[in-house]
């Protein structure tokens, strides 16, 4: 079925127009929230199809956004974190891929929504991403927020994604590990163990510092073969049947 685009919307804030996706929830059911990953769009993404029909089958409601071009972790945050209190209501549960894994966190820790959110499911987890991109940047070029760096990437047309240093820099202020977090809600962390994007190590070390600093269980299920993206039929199950236990 998927994302009918009649209920694209836009919102406007500054100079920036956000897209999201909004659909109402059942009576006492809660809405599901994806949250999109570094220059991932939700209409391009299967994932996000599929978790929205998972939400129509279950009659909850679902609401995902884009990520305006150009800001940094510390704005998309705080772009979330008003689209949220402006257009949802009642309980969310966050579904995050990527660094969608990172600012459900923050949501869930640092946002006056997250008296409301129930659960968070972190797929692939870029958790703190922008600071390790900030160590391959050419040295003399790390502290010039003008800089324009050109990270190479298989996923972008052009074979690298220009990322200004402003953005790494920016979001410092985000960074989750080592930091203090208020998690009350129970997490679940999906990641491939042939990720070569973000290490699966990377996910037993979140899983264990969110542990000393949450008063809820956080889990971790580690898919074999499974990539970063995590989009194969099979591991969109594993991410359907989580979400399934949450809702039931």
């Amino acid at each position: 079925m998927g994302i009918s685009p009649s209920l694209v919307r836009s919102f406007v804030k500054g100079t920036k127009r956000l897209q999201y996706i909004y659909r109402s929830p059942g009576p006492h059911e809660p809405t599901i929230c994806y949250i999109p990953g570094f220059q991932s769009q939700c209409m391009e993404s299967n994932k996000c199809h599929h978790v929205y029909d998972l939400a129509v089958s279950e009659n909850a409601g679902f609401f995902g956004w884009d990520h305006a071009n150009g800001g940094s972790v510390l704005e998309w945050w705080s772009d979330g974190n008003e689209l949220l209190e402006k257009y949802t209501k009642g309980p969310l549960v966050l579904v995050g891929p990527s660094m969608g894994t990172w600012i459900a966190l923050l949501l869930a820790g640092r946002s006056p929504v997250k008296e409301r959110i129930q659960s968070i499911v972190g797929v692939g987890g870029g958790v703190d991403f922008t600071e390790r991109w900030l160590q391959e940047v050419p040295v003399e070029h790390r502290e010039d927020p003008k800089y324009i760096w050109k990270r190479p990437s298989s996923y972008a047309e052009c074979g690298y994604y220009a990322i200004p240093v402003h953005t790494l820099l920016d979001s410092r202020a985000c960074l989750v590990m080592g930091s203090p977090l208020d998690i009350r809600v129970p997490v679940y962390l999906i990641h491939g163990q042939a990720d070569s994007d973000v290490p699966p190590q990377n996910a037993i070390l979140l899983k264990q510092y969110l542990e000393e600093h949450s008063i809820e269980k956080v889990y971790l299920k580690l898919i074999e073969d499974g990539d970063h993206r995590l989009s194969r039929p099979q591991d969109m199950d594993v991410i359907s049947s989580i979400i399934l236990c949450i809702l039931k």
